[in-house]
């Protein structure tokens, strides 16, 4: 099972984070996989079951897109790390207050000039149209309970997102989706 980055882009207290790993435990375990980054070069990247103390994030003024590049530098497919290659989580200030939690995914996509979206590439299903579609990497942003984090990235990470856009409740989680030039490390 693959463990999926935590970024905290603010100073997160040792209860916070006990909170967020014990309501973000996977179904009917205390086994919560998460990997904590609050730096942009960190040098620890294994599971982090717990916090001794609070620890001050170097990430609080950290864009989204910042995030992305810090997490593609972080997993790379070929070093067969333990770390999710698809997704990772964002707390922020707000997950403080109201116990959500950021999900991004990112999943290769293929689009056409007229917004026709395929999850694969087009030559595979043999469509005649297949030169028309343009490889992209779609990133989508839902914000989660806690309680839902182990559940909606165990889907997304087995499945893709196209599962949980057959759920209404995810759907209204899915706060953007975002199309982007295509990455080798998102094929992989």
């Amino acid at each position: 099972m693959s463990e999926p980055i935590v970024f905290a882009t603010y100073d997160i207290k040792a209860e916070q984070w006990a909170d967020f790993t014990k309501a973000a435990a996977m179904e009917g375990t205390d086994v919560a996989p998460y990997v904590l980054v609050y730096s942009r070069s960190p040098q620890d990247t294994s599971r982090t079951n717990n916090l001794a103390s609070s620890v001050k994030t170097e990430l609080d003024s950290a864009t989204y897109a910042e995030l992305r590049t810090i997490f593609r530098n972080l997993v790379d497919p070929k070093d067969n790390r333990h770390m999710s290659l698809r997704l990772f989580l964002i707390l922020d200030e707000q997950s403080a207050s109201d116990r959500d939690v950021l999900i991004v995914h990112r999943e290769p996509e293929w689009v056409k000039a007229d917004g026709t979206r395929l999850p694969c590439d087009p030559k595979e299903l043999g469509r005649d149209d297949r030169d028309q579609f343009e490889p992209k990497v779609a990133w989508r942003r839902y914000r989660v309970p806690f309680g839902q984090a182990a559940y909606h990235w165990l889907v997304l990470e087995e499945k893709g997102p196209q599962q949980l856009e057959q759920d209404e409740q995810s759907r209204q989680w899915l706060q953007d989706v975002e199309l982007a030039p295509i990455e080798e490390k998102a094929l992989a």
